[in-house]
């Protein structure tokens, strides 16, 4: 259970930096300190996991997104898929520096 929550703090980290719209450099190294201050320290292990759980959830949220966006007939669900990808992509390509 222990790991479990260890892996959940760090995930939020990249949520609260903004991950998923406006990454804030400054702010995820904010959280950092926070976390090293606190007593609660940072798990190398479990902040790598965190990172490819987020990177995962948001390759998943692309490839399901890219399928909305080609194969559904539906106008208005193209639409939204096309508009998740391009929300999505850029937080991918963002994890990449």
């Amino acid at each position: 259970m222990k790991i479990f929550e260890e892996f959940t703090e760090k995930r939020l980290l990249y949520h609260w930096s903004g991950i998923n719209s406006n990454f804030n450099i400054d702010v995820f190294r904010k959280m950092i300190e926070l976390y090293k201050h606190s007593g609660t320290g940072i798990d190398k292990e479990a902040f790598e996991a965190s990172f490819y759980g987020v990177s995962g959830n948001q390759i998943n949220w692309l490839v399901y997104n890219i399928n909305r966006a080609c194969n559904n007939k539906d106008l208005e669900q193209q639409v939204i898929g096309t508009e998740q990808v391009s929300q999505v992509l850029p937080a991918i390509l963002r994890l990449q520096h």
